[in-house]
């Protein structure tokens, strides 16, 4: 019995050495340790399905006293229990019937591929092979050969009940492993934000405040790496207009103040809680700004009177919110007079009624100004003249 174990310990540890996946991220995939010591129970069951079937001989590896035990069984009761953990098996066709089930965006097949490795359809493949092998042997009357099958089947059913357990059966623990994933996601730019904004029709989802901040840590990603030239500036803040125009779209219209408020009020903290630099901080929460504003002024049908509201409601929010919060109020303000200005340059609009009293915001945002102006009003020579006399008209001291 101590070769059995001592081979069967070596075929598992061999099996995992050559299991060791790599993906295309460089990353280590690990199977998990179940999968090989089903593996490694197969190969030994047609070890001895094989000897046996050569040789003539019923056994080849001792058990003493415990094989006393085993022949008190029938083959034909091993027959009868492989019916109901072999093909049959409760936990495989409910780990099947439930591989599409979306939990936060993200399949439950994926979720067993993340927990346990890609091992678990090479698993199934085993599981029905070795249910086979054990019926066959059964019914050649090789009872050693038919008991190590058994053996390999019984063993294929423990992942697949910890996989109902832990994930098909436990709602929670299927948040968290979407969430993980999430976190893990590794789509280039923008792809993964519009992944996950689609996702915000289902009502579990969009309630779901882990989900929400994780949609908010992937902007706040993307902001802080976008690049800092004017060409690339104005392209972020359409961008940020196209992803909050996009929530828009799969937020019911009830929701949607409220929901854009949470999604702002998150990136502000989760912008004050990371380690980056001072002015990638600035410059990510003005992108945020040029990109909302932009958003809020086609949704105000082109009319710098509706925005009133808009800013008026930031402003409310900030009263008792963090300083982050209160800086992206301060901001959105400074654009609203910029615009008001620059309309009325353009003598397409009365004389501006905001003046901006409060400090003087970062020079930075006057990038974001005039790249904004030249997304919503086109791009030429005479737009960026206007906007930089509009800028000097509310933030003299700030070029």
């Amino acid at each position: 019995m101590g070769i059995i174990i001592t081979i069967f310990i070596t075929l598992t540890c061999c099996i995992c050495a050559m299991t060791k996946l790599e993906s295309r991220d460089n990353e280590k995939i690990k199977i998990h340790i179940l999968f090989p010591g089903q593996f490694a129970l197969l190969l030994i069951a047609l070890f001895i399905s094989v000897f046996c079937f050569f040789s003539g001989r019923d056994m080849i590896f001792g058990y003493g006293c415990l094989w006393d035990v085993v022949k008190r069984g029938s083959l034909e009761a091993l027959i009868a229990v492989m019916g109901i953990v072999g093909v049959g098996s409760v936990f495989l066709g409910w780990i099947y019937s439930e591989r599409d089930k979306i939990t936060l965006g993200k399949s439950q097949s994926e979720m067993v591929r993340y927990k346990y490795g890609p091992g678990y359809a090479g698993s199934v493949v085993v599981h029905f092979g070795s249910t086979a092998l054990c019926v066959l042997m059964a019914k050649c009357g090789a009872k050693e050969a038919a008991l190590w099958a058994f053996f390999t089947v019984v063993w294929g059913c423990v992942p697949q009940m910890l996989i109902c357990i832990q994930i098909a059966m436990n709602s929670e623990q299927r948040k968290k492993l979407a969430l993980e994933l999430w976190r893990n996601e590794k789509s280039e730019g923008q792809t993964v934000l519009h992944k996950m904004v689609q996702h915000l029709r289902d009502a579990d989802t969009l309630y779901h405040k882990g989900y929400c901040d994780m949609l908010c840590s992937k902007i706040v990603g993307w902001l802080c790496g976008c690049r800092k030239e004017s060409d690339f500036v104005l392209e972020c803040i359409e961008s940020v207009s196209a992803v909050f125009r996009e929530i828009e779209d799969k937020v019911p219209e009830m929701e949607r103040v409220i929901f854009e408020e949470k999604i702002l009020k998150s990136i502000c903290r989760q912008l004050k809680e990371k380690r980056i630099l001072k002015d990638e901080e600035e410059m990510a929460l003005n992108l945020l700004c040029g990109g909302y504003f932009r958003f809020q002024y086609f949704k105000a049908g082109e009319r710098p009177e509706h925005l009133e509201e808009c800013m008026n409601r930031a402003m409310y929010f900030a009263q008792n919110d963090n300083e982050y919060y209160k800086f992206f109020g301060t901001q959105m303000r400074v654009l609203l007079c910029c615009l008001e200005w620059f309309l009325f340059l353009g003598q397409n609009y009365s004389l501006p009624r905001h003046i901006f009293t409060e400090d003087v915001p970062q020079s930075s945002l006057k990038t974001i100004f005039v790249q904004m102006t030249v997304s919503i009003f086109g791009e030429n020579d005479n737009n960026r003249k206007l906007a930089e006399i509009a800028w000097k008209q509310v933030c003299p001291e700030v070029n």
